[in-house]
């Protein structure tokens, strides 16, 4: 519910991945009630919004993963209504979140403020005092500089220059090597159409730049990632025209380890060296990846 006139709380995760392979969907439902139900409380929030890639791959309606997130979700869902919490769904990469995303409206109560949004467009929501331009990863080959146009474009409709926050799920070219940036945005150009903050899914690194605030991958799904991982908590005063986005941290993200060793590193060593990782007792389902080394000493021990 709306706490007072001059402040709007909001939550903003994306890239949950749920259905992945290697980070069990159970595990980071759970990190994520410890996020809205724990750490925070729905009853002292006004929106919460999903950035994206909530799923990872596409399943059958029977798969027991899929099931885990329908309950999770309605039960989730029932919750906002009962507080009064807007929420927006912003589809993700066609090839992660393919369309799935939509199970949100279908298991949304009626009393429920909801929105899956699947198309660039801008929206404003009167009770929370802001303006909102969504931004879509399912525009299939569409090149950025064609996206920035329609935006333009959709300003006009609007007769707006800028709008209070940008949702979006995409890549901008200070995250990327400049040889992987083509499909990025310019991050100049974007920076000039908003009042406060651009929160953005995608790029499972967080990071912030100007007004544009990554928050990265809720959990963890790879090697790759041993960044932490979480969300943001966002106050808005619209009155004082002032925002505040402070990063949350998911400290429960599961465990990704890389050990790294040299091909000198001998049998004995290694052993002291794992042993020594599974003292420290990580969760069911915690990854362990030796890099280097020599087969003949690594391989034997991997498989026992």
């Amino acid at each position: 519910m709306i706490n007072s006139p001059k402040k709007i709380r909001m939550l903003w995760s994306s890239d949950h991945h749920t259905l992945h392979e290697g980070t069990p969907t159970v595990h980071i439902l759970s990190n994520l009630g410890e996020f809205f139900y724990k750490y925070n409380s729905l009853a002292e929030t006004d929106i919460v919004v999903f950035g994206g890639d909530f799923f990872h791959k596409l399943v059958d309606a029977s798969n027991s993963s899929m099931r885990l997130c329908e309950y999770w979700i309605n039960k989730f869902l029932i919750r906002c209504a009962e507080t009064n919490v807007v929420v927006r769904v912003l589809e993700g990469t066609s090839s992660h979140d393919w369309e799935q995303p939509e199970i949100f409206q279908i298991l949304s109560p009626d009393n429920l403020d909801l929105k899956w949004v699947k198309e660039l467009s801008i929206e404003r929501i009167e009770k929370l005092d802001m303006t909102v331009l969504y931004v879509p990863d399912n525009m299939g080959g569409k090149k950025p500089e064609v996206i920035w146009d329609e935006v333009i474009d959709l300003l006009t409709k609007h007769n707006l220059e800028k709008v209070d926050f940008i949702f979006f799920h995409g890549s901008f070219k200070y995250q990327l090597d400049e040889r992987f940036s083509k499909h990025s945005h310019d991050e100049k150009l974007w920076s000039t159409i908003v009042n406060y903050y651009i929160f953005a899914g995608h790029i499972h690194k967080p990071s912030e730049c100007g007004p544009i605030r990554c928050s990265g991958s809720f959990d963890r799904t790879g090697h790759s990632e041993e960044h932490p991982k979480g969300g943001y908590i966002v106050d808005y005063f619209p009155e004082d025209k002032k925002c505040i986005a402070t990063f949350y941290e998911n400290k429960k993200a599961l465990p990704y380890i890389t050990l790294r060793i040299t091909p000198e590193t001998t049998t004995e060593e290694l052993n002291d060296k794992l042993r020594f990782l599974m003292d420290k007792r990580y969760p069911k389902a915690s990854h362990f990846w030796i890099r280097g080394g020599n087969p003949l000493v690594v391989n034997p021990i991997i498989q026992f």
